[in-house]
C-alpha cells in the first residue's frame, strides 16, 4: 500500500492540451484582432469610398442632363463589419452655394452666337444692330414667336405654329411701318420628329422685317413658347460691330458664381478622404491636397480651335449633414444659357476655387502653361479661340 500522492499521466496531459488550444485559440483572436478584422475594415472602408465615388459621377451626369428633379443615395458610412465589428466609419456633407467664383475675360471679340433656351417664359436680348441667323428648333407642339421691338412702342411679331411634325404654320404681325407688299406668310412640312426652321428664309417674310428694323437703329428680340424648344441666334451688338466686321472689335468680362458639393469621411482603418463637386469636376482630396479625377467641363476640342466652358452655379442653402447612415440628394439642373464667340483674341479665365490644387495641374495642362496663381486664385489664359460658354443653375438639398 503507497501512501503518497500520485500523479495520473492522462490528467496532465488533458490539462497540457487544453493550455496549448488555449494558447493557439488566443494567438488566432490577438492576430485576428490585429491584423485580419483591421486589412478587412480597411478593404470595407475603401469600397464604400468607391461607393461614395460613383454617387459623386451621378451628380456630374444629373448637371448636364437638362433634367427634371433627380435624387440619388449616398452612404456617409460603412455601417461596420457583419458579425465582426460594429464599429462604422461616417462622413460629412456639405454644400456651400458661395465657396468660389470665375471671371471670363475676352478681349478683342467679334460678334456672339447665343442659344435661346424655352421654359415657358418669354426671354429677351436688348441693343441688338443686326441678326446673320435665326433658327427654331424644337420637339414640342405649341406657338413660338420672336418679337421686334426697335424702340420699346412698336412691334413686329412672327408666329410659329407648330401643330404636328407635319405641317408648320409661319405667320407674321406688322405694327409698324413695315412696307404691307414683304408681308409674308407661309407654311411648310420639315421632315422628321423635329422641327428645325430657319425663320430667315425669305419664303417667310421676318428677314424684310428685320432689316427694317436693322435700319432705325439697336431693338430688342424677345423669345417665347412653350418649354423644350430653343430658339439659335447669331447676332451683333454695338460692342461688337465695326465697319470691317472682322476686326478686333470689343471686349467682354462674365462673372460666375460656383460653391461645392462636399463629402468629407471620417474612417478608422482607412485614409480621411473628400469627394468635391465644383465647377463640374469630380474633385478627391487627402492630405490637404487636390486632384482631378473626372475632368471638369472646361476643355479644348481636338483641334484646339474651340474653348469651351461652362460653369455650374449651384443655388440653395449652405447646409451640412453628418453621420454613417445613408444620405438622399435631390438636384435639379435649371435654367442653361449658352453663348458662341466666333472669334477671340485672348480669353483668361481666373477661379477662385475650394480646391485649387486640382484646378491648378489641370488648367495648367489645358492652356499649355500659361497660368498664375495667387493662393486659392488660378489665373488662365488662352489665345486666338472660338469661345463657348454655358452656364447653368444646380440646385442640391440633401437630408
Amino acid at each position: 500500500m503507497h501512501n503518497g500522492l500520485s500523479i495520473d499521466d492522462r490528467a496532465v496531459s488533458t490539462v497540457i492540451g487544453a493550455i496549448l488550444v488555449l494558447a493557439v485559440l488566443t494567438t488566432f483572436l490577438t492576430a485576428l484582432q490585429a491584423y485580419y478584422i483591421p486589412s478587412l475594415a480597411a478593404d470595407h472602408e475603401v469600397q464604400h469610398m468607391q461607393d461614395v465615388k460613383r454617387s459623386f459621377s451621378e451628380i456630374s451626369s444629373i448637371a448636364v442632363s437638362e433634367s427634371s428633379v433627380d435624387m440619388i443615395s449616398l452612404p456617409l458610412g460603412d455601417g461596420g463589419l457583419p458579425l465582426l465589428s460594429s464599429l462604422s466609419s461616417s462622413g460629412t456633407l456639405t454644400m456651400d452655394p458661395d465657396a468660389g467664383w470665375t471671371e471670363v475675360m475676352l478681349t478683342n471679340v467679334s460678334r456672339k452666337k447665343e442659344k435661346i433656351y424655352l421654359d415657358g417664359n418669354p426671354k429677351t436680348i436688348v441693343n441688338v444692330l443686326s441678326v446673320s441667323d435665326l433658327v427654331l428648333e424644337s420637339d414640342n407642339t405649341g406657338q413660338y414667336s420672336v418679337t421686334i421691338s426697335p424702340d420699346n412702342s412698336t412691334n413686329d411679331t412672327i408666329e410659329v405654329q407648330v401643330g404636328s411634325v407635319d405641317t408648320v404654320n409661319v405667320t407674321l404681325h406688322k405694327n409698324s411701318t413695315f412696307p404691307t407688299s414683304k408681308l409674308i406668310s407661309a407654311a411648310t412640312s420639315p421632315p422628321g420628329s423635329n422641327v428645325v426652321l430657319d425663320l430667315l428664309n425669305p419664303a417667310f417674310g421676318f428677314k424684310y422685317m428685320l432689316e427694317d428694323a436693322e435700319n432705325t437703329g439697336p431693338f430688342t428680340l424677345t423669345f417665347d413658347g412653350p418649354a423644350s424648344g430653343m430658339f439659335h441666334v447669331f447676332y451683333e451688338k454695338p460692342a461688337y460691330t465695326l465697319q470691317d466686321r472682322g476686326s478686333s472689335v470689343g471686349n467682354v468680362s462674365l462673372n460666375f458664381s460656383a460653391g461645392y458639393f462636399r463629402y468629407r469621411a471620417s474612417n478608422n482603418f482607412w485614409i480621411d478622404q473628400e469627394l468635391i463637386f465644383e465647377n463640374g469636376a469630380l474633385i478627391i482630396g487627402q492630405g490637404g491636397c487636390s486632384a482631378v479625377r473626372s475632368n471638369p467641363f472646361i476643355k479644348l476640342d481636338e483641334d484646339g480651335s474651340v474653348l469651351t466652358l461652362w460653369f455650374f452655379d449651384l443655388v440653395g442653402e449652405k447646409e451640412s449633414v453628418s453621420g454613417n447612415g445613408m444620405a438622399t440628394v435631390t438636384m435639379e439642373s435649371k435654367n442653361h444659357r449658352e453663348l458662341i464667340y466666333p472669334y477671340v483674341e485672348n480669353t483668361s479665365i481666373t477661379m477662385h476655387s475650394y480646391a485649387p490644387d486640382a484646378f491648378e495641374t489641370y488648367m495648367y495642362d489645358l492652356s499649355g502653361g500659361n497660368i498664375y496663381r495667387n493662393n486659392d486664385t488660378i489665373t488662365a489664359w488662352f489665345e486666338n479661340k472660338t469661345v463657348r460658354i454655358i452656364q447653368s443653375d444646380m440646385s442640391i438639398s440633401f437630408v
